[in-house]
């Protein structure tokens, strides 16, 4: 597996070769060691950031399929069901109703942010996954 200095096309070849000129100089190669930990500490933190991002993007997509495997199912029942269970068809109705309030609040809170999500390619496909969601319900 590729280092992250690797990923980045950054060569850590010569970044040491750059430290070993000064290796005579204490100073100067403590500073340029100190630079390299800077370095790897961005790295990190940058690959760190990447992963919550993936895992926040994984969570809300899961999470959506889940509500939409329940519309689908809840909807398929109704269909089956008949009129003497009335009160569980109202209740299921109401859960219905409730989701598709629940994923407009979720499409408002990204269109009242005044973030450009027709710019931003997760935003955008979250925006438009909401709206079929909501006209599928």
């Amino acid at each position: 597996m590729a280092s992250a200095m690797e990923q980045s096309g950054e060569k850590p070849a010569a970044e040491a070769e750059d430290c070993g000129e000064v290796r005579d100089q204490p100073q100067a190669a403590e500073k340029c060691f100190e630079d390299r930990i800077r370095l790897l500490l961005s790295k990190i933190e940058d690959l760190e950031n990447e992963i919550e991002d993936v895992k926040s993007n994984f969570e809300m997509k899961n999470l959506a399929l889940n509500r939409m495997k329940l519309s689908a199912a809840l909807r398929h029942k109704l269909e089956k069901m008949g009129a003497e269970s009335s009160v569980l068809t109202d209740d299921m109705k109401q859960i219905l109703k409730l989701q598709k309030l629940i994923m407009k609040s979720q499409e408002g809170l990204i269109l009242g942010s005044q973030i450009n999500w027709a710019e931003d390619s997760a935003l955008k496909e979250i925006v438009l996954q909401l709206e079929k969601d909501l006209t599928t319900i």
